[in-house]
């Protein structure tokens, strides 16, 4: 702040709060910034200095103030430092919503050997998922699946999946979707460490799928009808064939069992169905259920994946089933209280009171998991999450969602990573490219990001801790790789342009890859200090040195 010259500070709020946190930039005041809380204490650690590393804290309501060395060092004393992260997660990655086979996926891997693009990491959607159902993989799709994860691994890139907080209704006997029935304690009704976390009542059907927006009016249908069943079982395939999810929610809303919602997963092109799945959500603010939770990714493990993305995470609940693409407001789930009794259901809150602290706990649940699970000792685990709050480093990485392949959201990129990593987050990143495409493209629909723009993307993000391309091919999305077959025809300024997109970003691939000792150096030294692996230029100059008067 440089209101008088001879008095300029530099001041900082960490605002601890899991719900709605409302900031007035200077609105309603020009020279006012207003900062309020719509649930929960004002609970905030103030911080100001001449310069950021001697900035004076004034922690617990201002009742203790003490001169430390480094800001941004105390800062991450107080929200907790990560584990050291494995190397691989530095390397160039890509994803897709869309690589529904594994023919597709191979044929993407081996066209990035073949042109010399350095490719550590491969992330699947949904789509390996059996029929939509959390921690399963599609045997139909993707073959024997060890074999599968393991050939990729062979080439040296390690697979993640898609873990989202649902669990599907669609019922099968193989595992490991068996062993998710301790969920909703179907086995033994009396058992308390799963006594809270059942789903589903005695009279409850199964075997719907999630129709998404406004079909939320039950289909009068007969389950009993044997014809009815051999036609609407496991129907993802063909999803215009599957039952909608008759559920009543007067009867079952705030009954204590897990909540039970759906996800969509888009909109099959032509039609009023979304891809997705009815299911509950495990009230992962308990202990029991995050420790559930967690032992559900051996299989997957056990068959070769690596690491684990996570998406959905609010979690991401349509119109049909919540509020504002999440819980709805007044649900109550249990607040997370410490030293949890197992027996005993813990004191509850509403959603909108929690908001970030499911995703939150998502993760967490996830990390410690994996930590415990067989095969896994001594490695370092990672999760690349989406939402969460202050803290959710410890845990996993951030990247921004679903960005769009337009200009407006590469300015913005940098800069939210930058953020990102002063607020403690060590690998965050962006969808580089866009996951969507650019509404304003005249193509219809619009394929492809401006090659320029995905130039830009490579050459400016080269440096930041997360480096994934990743973009949505379903429903007539997006297509990076067949410029050739798409351009012919076209003016050859226009051939040329998308031509020079591989040589470009493969030399800044390959740069990266040069300095991916320098990025890994870093990561480690943020767990001594602190510091972010991503700084702004001049921002680094002030962690280095004092302000003076000729930076403004």
């Amino acid at each position: 702040m440089n209101g008088i010259p001879t008095h300029r500070n530099v001041t900082g709020l960490m605002l601890d709060n899991y719900s709605q946190v409302a900031i007035d930039l200077g609105t309603n005041e020009s020279n006012t910034i207003g900062i309020a809380t719509r649930f929960g204490t004002f609970d905030a650690y103030v911080m100001t200095a001449d310069d950021v590393p001697k900035m004076i804290w004034l922690v617990n309501y201002l009742r203790l103030c003490r001169v430390v060395a480094d800001s941004y060092r105390q800062y991450t004393s107080i929200v907790g430092r990560p584990k050291l992260k494995p190397r691989f997660i530095l390397g160039h990655h890509q994803g897709c919503y869309g690589y529904n086979k594994s023919a597709t996926v191979e044929g993407i891997v081996d066209g990035y050997r073949t042109s010399g693009i350095p490719l550590d990491g491969m992330h699947l959607d949904v789509d390996f998922q059996d029929r939509y159902r959390t921690f399963t993989a599609s045997e139909s799709k993707f073959g024997n699946i060890g074999n599968f994860l393991n050939g990729l691994r062979q080439k040296g890139v390690k697979c993640c999946t898609n873990i989202t907080p649902i669990l599907s209704l669609r019922e099968s006997d193989a595992d490991p979707y068996i062993n998710l029935r301790n969920f909703w304690d179907e086995g033994d009704k009396l058992n308390p460490a799963t006594k809270y976390l059942k789903g589903l009542p005695d009279n409850q059907q199964r075997g719907w799928r999630y129709d998404g927006g406004g079909f939320a009016v039950p289909t009068q249908l007969d389950p009993a009808n044997p014809d009815i069943q051999k036609i609407y079982t496991d129907s993802v395939d063909e999803p215009e064939n599957a039952l909608r999810d008759n559920y009543n929610f007067n009867e079952n809303y705030n009954s204590g069992y897990p909540f039970h919602g759906g996800v969509s997963y888009g909109t099959l092109p032509g039609t009023n169905t979304n891809l997705g799945t009815a299911g509950y959500y495990p009230d992962l603010n308990r202990t029991v259920a995050r420790e559930k939770w967690g032992e559900q990714y051996q299989y997957l493990f056990d068959n070769g994946l690596e690491f684990v993305w996570q998406d959905m995470t609010t979690p991401a609940v349509a119109e049909v089933y919540g509020d504002m693409l999440g819980f709805p407001s007044r649900l109550l789930m249990s607040d997370d209280t410490p030293n949890q009794d197992p027996k005993v259901k813990p004191p509850t809150k509403t959603a909108i009171e929690l908001w970030g602290l499911y995703s939150y706990n998502l993760h967490k649940a996830t990390y410690k998991g994996l930590n415990q699970l067989k095969g896994r000792e001594n490695k370092r685990n990672f999760i690349i999450g989406r939402g969460s709050l202050t803290g959710m480093h410890r845990f996993a990485g951030l990247w921004t969602g679903d960005n769009g392949s337009s200009w407006d959201f590469w300015r913005i990129s940098v800069a939210q990573v930058i953020a990102l990593g002063y607020s403690g987050i060590t690998i965050a990143g962006v969808d580089m490219g866009g996951f969507t495409p650019d509404p304003d493209k005249e193509l219809n629909p619009p394929q492809w990001c401006d090659p320029e723009l995905l130039i830009r993307w490579y050459t400016g993000a080269f440096l930041l801790p997360w480096y994934r391309n990743h973009y949505i091919q379903h429903f007539g999305g997006k297509d990076f790789q067949n410029y050739p077959q798409a351009l012919q025809g076209s003016s050859q300024d226009v051939y040329n342009l998308y031509m020079s997109v591989e040589p470009i970003c493969r030399y800044y691939v390959q740069l990266r890859y040069s300095l991916l000792q320098v990025l890994y150096d870093t990561m480690f030294a943020n767990l001594i200090d602190g510091l972010p692996i991503a700084r702004a230029m001049v921002r680094h100059m002030f962690l280095l040195r004092p302000l003076n008067k000729i930076v403004h």
